[in-house]
């Protein structure tokens, strides 16, 4: 396995990608269809999550755990964030009265960390069951 800054810095890009989807679909549904930020954040969320199970599997943790295992905690490690983007994104529009772009970048940091620090050591890392030759 790669070092932690190669690592964190492919995540960190994978990320960026699968963000980049998450607010282009926010924005749009927001702006082009009149939805409420917190909905809009948790669908677009939600849709952005696939792709980053995807490249993270393959391109940055090049795990080996199987899709049966990785799969399962990597959606529980997507609702634990998507818990987290929701609650924190709520937490600033609604209480903090923060613009929601501002508000969704304080969130999407911490989501982010909590996320990398999850996948690494529990869904694509050592800890799981490997299955040699499976993808």
């Amino acid at each position: 396995m790669k070092g932690w800054r190669w690592q964190f810095s492919a995540f960190a890009l994978v990320g960026g990608l699968a963000t980049a989807v998450q607010y282009l679909l926010m924005a749009l549904l927001i702006d082009a269809l009149g939805w409420p930020a917190v909905p809009a954040s948790g669908l677009s969320y939600a849709i952005s999550a696939a792709l980053n199970y995807l490249l993270n599997r393959r391109y940055v943790f090049r795990s080996r755990v199987s899709h049966g295992v990785a799969g399962p905690r990597f959606l529980l490690i997507v609702l634990i964030g998507l818990a987290l983007n929701m609650g924190l994104l709520y937490i600033g529009v609604e209480m903090l009265d923060l613009h929601w772009l501002l508000a969704q970048l304080f969130t999407t940091a911490l989501v982010m960390l909590n996320n990398f620090l999850l996948a690494k050591f529990w869904a694509f890392g050592r800890g799981g069951l490997t299955t040699e030759g499976r993808s």
